[in-house]
Formats: structure tokens, C-alpha cells, sequence
């Protein structure tokens, strides 16, 4: 039993040892081969990889083997080397096994030039391209791929297929960047166009990205490549409107407004430059407002926004704004004027500039009050005297808003408010009325703001059929229904608006 094991173990090792010295007999072989052997065996294998086609893989593979197990390992002298790696490349060029390939070509071209400009024939017709030839070929084929992986994704629905996509393109692109940082393909430099390919990728993986964290990682890849983008383009606009976006986004507001500078330096008289430096001129000025609340800054951008487009009535307005902010009420209300002559017929800034000019007007009225000794001691129909003007031209802005309000209300995108803003408007009426009639009775005056405030009543009514919740419009219920001494009414308007209060 014991001497029958010991047979097979015995013959078992020695078929595994004669195995193992065929094995080291055959690598001695052909690591023994000379370099001009071993090339002409890959030409050989060319020939038959042409005149046979469907064995073309397995005769590059065997030039792979010849090549690496022979040449790569044994040669010695520079030019050998030199051409070793020129036909290790031209063999992965073959495969389209580009980056192999590549790497190949380095390698010969750290040995000599030989190759770099001119190439190989071999007999049968078959041509080995310079590198240089190759490189290029491999760079415009890589670029294609990249293309076509690229435009497939843009024709798909955001999802794994279209990302896998994105991803193909990407690495194509970065294989080109890495080869030629240039990217000069037929003697034309590609930099631009493939950092822009790769942004543009970047771009679509990051809007169909639900993680935050992985969003961040995308857009500062976005962002890495459109500011090598525009070092590679300095003067392009859209690249700088681009890159302001990103960090616009990131909230990153200083870098903000700072490409937006840069982009504003750039000399253009191109239509589509012009619109971009107006947008960034907005978003700027949107900025300095609306997030910073820098108000110099804001107010010289304004400016420089109606320099450039005077007719422009949202500029007009939003100046008038810091120039309440200022409490340089006359100047504001100039330019809400210029925003009713531009705007006649818009529903929002009539109603803006009727609101702003009574506040104003407000605000006047109680200067004015102070001036005079105060409530108690005031002598009101100088202050009204002094107000008159202002109070004709509250009216007269008023009542064309109310107009454009219930001439807009049918197609209004918000009934409920826009019927909120006629009712708060006729209480504002009845409130002027009673201002210039200071010197009447109090029963007198009440019949002059009765028909105001029924107005206001009937508006007000259609806002909380809509909107119940709508605390403004009980807000002023109440001091319509007060007026018109309606005090059932009056108290529930009340207890609603304290309701919405809590």
C-alpha cells in the first residue's frame, strides 16, 4: 500500500519536473533569439495577419510575446531598443490598443529618432506609419470615440447608460490631454474644444446628480476644466459666463464677481457678447443687492446697467429702491416716474410704483407733521397745502394701477393677490381722502371714503374666497369694515387676522 503511493508521488513529480524543464528550455530558446530574428518574426506575423484576417489577434499577440519575451528583456544597444519599442507600438496600433501604444513609441523615441518622422515597409505591401503618424492618428480616432460616446449620451434619458457614456467620453479625453496636453491633431491644436467636451461632460453628470457630496466633486471637476477652458481661449465670453455660474452656485460669491469683471474686460462688438456682458452686468448688480447687500456697489452697477440701456424700466426701479434706502425720496420717485412711462401697462411695476410713492408720501406726511409741532400742534392744512401735489399724484398713480390690476385680473397668475392688491389700493384711496379733507366733519368725511371702502370690501372678499389664509387681505377687512362702522363684520376680520397671527 505505502510502496504503490510512492510510485505515483515519484512519477507525478517527475511529470511535473519535466514539464517545468520543457517549459524552461522553450523561454531559453526564445529569449536566445537575436533581435533581427525576433523582428522578422513580427514582420512575418504582419503578413500573415493581413492575408489572414481572422487570425489577425492571435498573430499580434505573438509578435507581443516575441517582443517582450526577447527584444524588451535582452537588447542592449540604443537603436535595437529604438526599434523594439517602434514595433511594439506599431503592433498595439494595430489592436487599437492606443495607450499601450503610446507608451510604446516613448519608449523608443527615449532611444533615438529614427522612427519619429519616417516609418517601416515591410514586404507585401505592408506600411508601419512614423509615430508621428501614428500619434496623430491615435489622438483623432481617440477624439472620434470620445465624440460619438459623448453625442450618444446627449440623445438619452439621464441615467446608467447615459453616465457610463459620459464617463467613456471623459476618460477619451483625458487619455488625449495626457498624450498632448495641446492636443494638436492634422497640425491644429484641440485644447479648447476637448477642455470644453470635458466640462460639458462634467456638466451633464452634475444636473443629473442627486448627492450633494458627489455634486461638489463633480462641479469642481467642471470648474478645473473650464478655467483651463479660458486660459486655452482667454477672450471667449461664454466660458467666463460659465465658470461664473459654477461659482455662483457654490455661493462662492467673490469669485463671482470676479469673473464677471473679467469678463466685462474683454473687447467685443459681437451681438451675443454684448448680451452676455448685459447678463453678467445684472447678475452683478443682483449680487451686490440682493446677497451681499453691498448698496454702493449695487447703486454704481445700476448706473452703469442704465448707462448701457436707458430705456430699461427694471434698472429705473430698482435705482428708485436704493435711493429710498437713502432717503433720497425725490430722486427715487423721479425714477419710478420713468418707470411708468416706459411701463404703462404693466400690472407689477404700477404696482410697485403706486405702492413705493405712498410710502413715500407717507413718510413725507410725518415729517411734515413733526416740522409743525408734532400732532397735537400741527397746523394741517399747511402740511396739506405743502403735501397737495403729492397727494394728487399718489391718486393719480393709485387709481391708473387699479385700472391695470382689474384689466389683467382675468389672465392673472395670482387672483387671489392681485384682487388683495385693488382692495389694499382703494383703502389707500379713502386714506387720501380723508387727508385732504382735514377740515372736515368727521360724518363728512366718512361719505367721501364711504365708496372706497365698499370697494376695498368687495375686493378684499374675492381674495379670502380664494385664499382664506390670506392674512393681509383680513388686515384690511378690518379697516374697511372699521370705517364703514361695520362692527360684526370688523370683529371677525379681526379675530381671522389674529387667528393667521398665532
Amino acid at each position: 500500500m505505502h510502496s504503490s503511493r510512492l510510485k505515483i508521488s515519484v512519477t507525478l513529480v517527475g511529470f511535473i519536473t519535466m514539464c517545468l524543464l520543457l517549459f524552461m528550455a522553450d523561454l531559453a530558446v526564445s529569449q536566445n533569439k537575436s533581435h533581427s530574428a525576433v523582428i522578422g518574426g513580427v514582420k512575418v506575423r504582419f503578413k500573415n495577419a493581413v492575408s489572414q484576417p481572422a487570425d489577425a489577434q492571435k498573430y499580434y499577440e505573438e509578435s507581443i510575446d516575441l517582443l517582450l519575451k526577447n527584444n524588451v528583456v535582452r537588447d542592449e544597444r540604443e537603436k535595437d531598443k529604438e526599434e523594439t519599442y517602434f514595433y511594439l507600438g506599431s503592433v498595439y496600433y494595430y489592436m487599437r490598443e492606443y495607450k499601450l501604444a503610446y507608451d510604446a513609441f516613448q519608449n523608443s523615441l527615449s532611444h533615438g529618432k529614427k522612427f519619429l518622422e519616417k516609418g517601416e515597409h515591410i514586404t507585401g505591401g505592408i506600411e508601419l506609419f512614423s509615430i508621428k503618424e501614428c500619434i496623430n492618428d491615435m489622438k483623432l480616432k481617440t477624439f472620434n470615440q470620445g465624440n460619438k460616446a459623448f453625442n450618444t449620451a446627449l440623445t438619452m434619458s439621464a441615467g446608467d447608460s447615459s453616465r457610463t457614456l459620459y464617463y467613456q467620453a471623459i476618460d477619451k479625453y483625458n487619455l488625449i490631454l495626457a498624450w498632448d496636453p495641446q492636443s494638436v491633431i492634422n497640425g491644429t491644436s484641440y485644447a479648447a474644444t476637448v477642455y470644453n467636451l470635458l466640462a460639458n461632460s462634467y456638466i451633464q453628470l452634475m444636473n443629473s446628480e442627486k448627492d450633494e457630496a458627489n455634486k461638489k466633486i463633480l462641479r469642481e471637476k467642471v470648474l478645473e476644466n473650464l478655467l483651463k477652458l479660458s486660459d486655452a481661449d482667454k477672450s471667449n465670453l461664454t466660458v467666463m459666463y460659465n465658470i461664473f455660474i459654477q461659482y455662483y452656485d457654490e455661493k462662492n460669491y467673490d469669485k463671482s464677481i470676479e469673473w464677471i469683471n473679467k469678463a466685462l474686460t474683454v473687447e467685443t462688438n459681437d451681438s451675443l457678447a454684448k448680451v452676455i456682458k448685459s447678463t453678467l452686468v445684472q447678475q452683478k448688480a443682483y449680487i451686490y443687492d440682493n446677497i451681499l447687500g453691498k448698496t454702493d456697489e449695487a447703486f454704481k452697477t445700476y448706473e452703469e446697467l442704465i448707462k448701457s440701456d436707458p430705456n430699461n424700466p427694471d434698472w429705473h426701479f430698482n435705482l428708485a429702491r436704493l435711493y429710498f434706502g437713502k432717503n433720497q425720496n425725490d430722486k427715487a420717485i423721479e425714477e419710478l416716474k420713468i418707470v411708468k412711462r416706459l411701463k404703462p401697462s404693466d400690472e407689477e411695476s404700477n404696482f410697485q410704483v403706486a405702492d413705493e410713492m405712498f410710502f413715500a408720501y407717507q413718510k413725507q406726511r410725518s415729517s411734515e407733521i413733526e416740522k409743525h409741532g408734532g400732532v397735537a400742534k400741527a397746523d394741517m392744512k399747511i402740511v396739506t397745502e405743502i403735501l397737495k401735489p403729492d397727494i394728487e399724484a399718489c391718486k393719480k398713480n393709485i387709481m391708473e394701477a387699479i385700472d391695470v390690476m382689474g384689466k389683467n385680473l382675468e389672465t392673472s397668475s395670482d387672483r387671489a393677490e392681485s384682487h388683495y392688491r385693488i382692495g389694499k389700493f382703494y383703502n389707500l384711496l379713502a386714506e387720501l381722502e380723508g387727508n385732504l379733507a382735514y377740515n372736515l366733519e368727521n360724518k363728512e368725511k366718512v361719505k367721501l371714503q364711504k365708496p372706497y371702502f365698499e370697494k376695498a370690501v368687495n375686493s378684499l372678499k374675492e381674495t379670502i374666497k380664494i385664499n382664506p389664509t390670506h392674512k393681509n387681505a383680513w388686515q384690511n377687512l378690518f379697516v374697511a369694515y372699521t370705517n364703514l362702522q361695520l362692527v360684526k363684520e370688523r370683529d371677525e376680520a379681526l379675530k381671522k387676522f389674529n387667528e393667521l397671527g398665532k
